[in-house]
């Protein structure tokens, strides 16, 4: 049956207990064996589980690490993937919009200088409507002007016939016109 990492450490951790143990027990047996191969091994069981317990967590830090760099590693490249398949799914959705824009332009643009046009000949003519209506009531105002400094003329004309008709002079008649007030 196999064994786990850790029944294994276990195992050389409890060989290393019982190896110190056994170094601190009264000694029994030849003392100078310890100087061979039997302290050699001795020894070596009291440094293997340590030796051991090290190269594996310092192994599964090596792959803690590594997987932690793999991960970022692969989260940055998928983001700068999905950010270059982005960034080309937007520059090709901008093109398709301003080409969508350039024909609809087009395609509307005899249509808005249409209106354009006639919203101008429609500014234009009442422009003109207006002047028109304007120098006709001038030309109105004058003719009417005309007509009433001529229409007083002549009434004024025809009271000086008149006074004259009486008997009159001409200088009754001027001073007459002059003590009147002036009228517009």
């Amino acid at each position: 049956m196999r064994q786990s990492f850790w029944h294994l450490t276990g195992n050389l951790w409890a060989l290393a207990l019982s190896t110190v143990i056994a170094l601190y027990l009264p000694p029994f047996g030849p003392e100078n064996s310890m100087d061979d191969g039997v302290g050699v091994v001795i020894r070596t069981t009291i440094v293997a589980p340590i030796v051991f317990s090290l190269l594996y967590w310092g192994g599964r830090l090596i792959y803690w690490l590594a997987e932690k760099l793999i991960d970022s590693l692969s989260r940055l490249l998928r983001r700068w993937r999905m950010s270059i398949i982005t960034a080309g799914f937007e520059e090709g959705r901008r093109n398709s919009v301003e080409r969508r824009a350039k024909k609809r332009a087009a395609e509307m643009a005899p249509a808005m200088a249409r209106e354009m046009a006639e919203g101008m000949a429609q500014e234009r003519a009442e422009e003109i409507a207006q002047e028109r209506i304007q120098a006709a009531t001038e030309k109105a105002t004058e003719k009417a002007a005309e007509k009433a400094a001529k229409d007083k003329a002549q009434q004024q004309e025809a009271f000086i016939e008149y006074m004259r008709s009486r008997g009159d002079s001409d200088e009754e008649i001027d001073a007459f016109f002059r003590q009147l007030p002036p009228q517009g």
